[in-house]
């Protein structure tokens, strides 16, 4: 099985506290782009196969910004016109509510701001 693994871990615990930062581990055999509430995020670049990605938990708010608490994060393949591989449903303050896999993969271990996807070979 091929994995991606969201690891978005934001520390809301004190107000003025910077949230941590947002991890993507592309270990599929896709280059991936990601959209935002319907947006193309020009935030976080074109993540090639088999890299880690860093994204600032300030980053990653500001992207949810418009709408913290049903932000939706969606994974594509190679661009946001690309296959959709996962569809997550996210909230700035207590992280990952649900998610929709794409045909052909499997969402398990999903929590807080850790998000999984493995590929169904």
């Amino acid at each position: 099985a091929l994995f991606l693994l969201f690891t978005p871990v934001m520390a809301m615990e004190a107000q003025d506290s910077p949230p941590d930062d947002l991890v993507i581990h592309n270990d599929t055999l896709h280059d991936l782009k990601f959209m935002v509430n319907e947006v193309c995020l020009d935030s976080i670049p074109l993540v090639k196969s088999h890299t880690l990605y860093r994204v600032t938990g300030a980053e990653f708010q500001a992207d949810c910004a418009y709408n913290p608490s049903n932000c939706w994060v969606k994974a594509f393949a190679d661009t946001c016109d690309g296959k959709l591989l996962a569809s997550y449903q996210m909230n700035n303050e207590f992280g990952y509510n649900y998610s929709i896999p794409a045909s052909g993969y499997y969402v398990e271990g999903s929590e807080g701001f850790n998000l999984f996807l493995a590929e169904l070979l």
